[in-house]
């Protein structure tokens, strides 16, 4: 997250925001918004498009996200390789500030016939 303070008003969906007035973006959040995103809630790795904030933006731009994805991407196939099924295995526990998510979820995976 980060945080700005307003140097004028301003109007910001249907709100107004003060001159002085602090403003906090939660970068998690708005890669959940319903007005960006279908299904907003749902974890699709082949959303398009997607344009979350997860690496920032502009000239704020993560200078590892390329890195990032290759890596991610390939956990994900090694591990959904040689996974027949995935199922929650006990209760999720959420971050105190619901914007970021879960904070723990436990999995059981069974592995595929002869992996």
């Amino acid at each position: 997250m980060f945080a700005r303070t307003a140097t004028r008003d301003v109007e910001l969906g249907g709100r107004t925001v003060r001159a002085g007035e602090p403003v906090t973006m939660l970068f998690p959040s708005a890669n959940r918004d319903e007005a960006v995103f279908a299904d907003s809630h749902r974890l699709d790795l082949d959303r398009r498009p997607n344009r979350h904030l997860a690496f920032g933006r502009g000239a704020h731009r993560c200078p590892g996200s390329a890195m990032a994805r290759l890596e991610m991407a390939a956990a994900l196939r090694a591990l959904l390789d040689t996974t027949a099924r995935v199922a929650l295995d006990g209760e999720v526990e959420m971050f105190n500030w619901l914007e970021f998510g879960p904070r723990s979820v436990p999995l059981r995976l069974t592995a595929r016939a002869g992996g």
